[in-house]
């Protein structure tokens, strides 16, 4: 870990306690310019707000110039509140329910990304009563997906999007709903790889899939969504995703494809998550209690699998690997040794890592957990044992000193309060 982020680590846990996360400003801006860098203008980015919703990330890539993909109202009305135009937001999800896309439709949408006929049929219908045109785009479920991704959402039965095979029965189908139109395809079939070549095979298979079917439609697109599939460093020996590699690749068949008459005004979105502000991000927890256990030696910390599932490896994790941890107080030249780290909560699973090799762990000791700046705190249960919450924290880099900011989401004078009546 770099000195400087330790210190800054260090300060936020001495200053305002554990359990804790901390997000780091400067390098999510930096990840933007380097995807800016690599890509140049052929790619509009967007971030999907499920990987880290907190409003106060949301304000600061809303500077930064990004658009926004939601999946919920919820979501949407945070976007709405960091400052996002609602004409920049995407709404997607399985399952819409009527109250959502009607409050969606309602507050101007940019576009809604349908995932089956059922759901265009709605929009349509609300739309039709509101006197609307509704913007959407069709999501397609890829009948074939690359190999070597962490996550795989396509290529079989599937909740997310219209199956390949479907779309040309149902494409002329479109004409019958006419308080929708139709601009473009998206797909989001695979994520979370570091390997680029995989990564250059999901994005050539999409260009070649929205292409392929424009054409047999006669169809000319305002937009292509891709999904992003990059991955982050989440385990010791994982080596970070070479985007400079990932664009050499890509970059000629966007290129390519623009050349054409029929494309020389579509939109490539490329939508992103974790790879924006995983690493950015690390959580906070203090060891209360020391034990050794036939032949193990535990440390018990203030946060478990409720305040970090991802971290436990119950975020649909096959097989559980151990994160990477850090021990902030750790003195130099301090003898490494083998730790079981669990949490607080009386369930024997509630296991952060089971083998981690740290320097001398004592009680009192701070341990950084990485890579926890996406689906971290807001996908884990933390009401399970009724804990305290954990605090959020953005780190600012002003006139080269880090300024903390608590960003807590009940500590955010939010601009307005959403408020959803469910009707039957």
């Amino acid at each position: 870990m770099d000195g400087e982020i330790k210190r800054i680590l260090a300060n936020v846990a001495q200053q305002h306690g554990t359990p804790s996360y901390v997000y780091l400003a400067k390098e999510i801006r930096q990840r933007v310019l380097q995807l800016r860098e690599a890509f140049g203008e052929r790619f509009e980015i967007s971030y999907a707000a499920k990987a880290n919703p907190n409003t106060a990330l949301l304000k600061l890539l809303q500077g930064l110039g990004l658009r926004l993909d939601v999946s919920s109202v919820g979501e949407m009305q945070r976007g709405l509140n960091a400052g996002f135009a609602a004409n920049d937001i995407g709404f997607t999800g399985p399952a819409k329910r009527e109250f959502e896309l009607r409050l969606a439709i309602r507050r101007g949408i940019g576009e809604i990304i349908c995932e089956s006929p059922d759901e265009i049929e709605e929009v349509n219908a609300i739309a039709s009563e509101l006197g609307i045109v509704q913007p959407i785009v069709l999501r397609i479920n890829p009948s074939e997906v690359p190999r070597k991704f962490g996550l795989q959402m396509a290529g079989r039965s599937s909740q997310f999007g219209i199956d390949e095979e479907n779309l040309a029965e149902l494409f002329p189908r479109l004409a019958q709903w006419s308080a929708v139109r139709c601009i473009g395809f998206h797909a989001f079939s695979v994520g979370n790889s570091l390997d680029e070549e995989a990564v250059i095979e999901n994005l050539s298979d999409l260009a070649g899939m929205f292409t392929r079917f424009s054409g047999e439609f006669s169809f000319t697109p305002q937009k292509f969504i891709f999904g992003s599939g990059f991955g982050i460093p989440y385990f010791d020996g994982d080596e970070k995703l070479d985007v400079g590699k990932v664009a050499a690749g890509i970059n000629p068949l966007l290129d390519g494809i623009r050349l054409q008459d029929a494309f020389r005004q579509t939109v490539f979105g490329l939508e992103m998550g974790r790879w924006l502000v995983g690493t950015a991000g690390y959580m906070l927890t203090s060891v209360v209690r020391c034990k050794s256990s036939r032949g193990r030696e535990i440390r018990m910390c203030d946060a478990g699998f409720n305040n970090h599932l991802n971290a436990a490896g119950m975020m649909g994790t096959i097989m559980r690997r151990d994160w990477r941890f850090w021990n902030l107080d750790a003195g130099e030249g301090e003898e490494d040794g083998d730790y079981m780290l669990v949490g607080p909560l009386c369930a024997s699973f509630d296991v952060l890592g089971s083998s981690v090799s740290l320097p001398r762990v004592e009680k009192g000791d701070v341990i950084a957990v990485g890579s926890s700046g996406a689906y971290g705190l807001t996908a884990s249960p933390t009401r399970f044992i009724s804990h305290p919450e954990p605090g959020e924290y953005l780190v600012h880099e002003v006139d080269g000193e880090a300024r903390v900011e608590d960003v807590t989401e009940s500590s955010l004078n939010h601009p307005e309060s959403l408020t959803i009546t469910m009707s039957r």
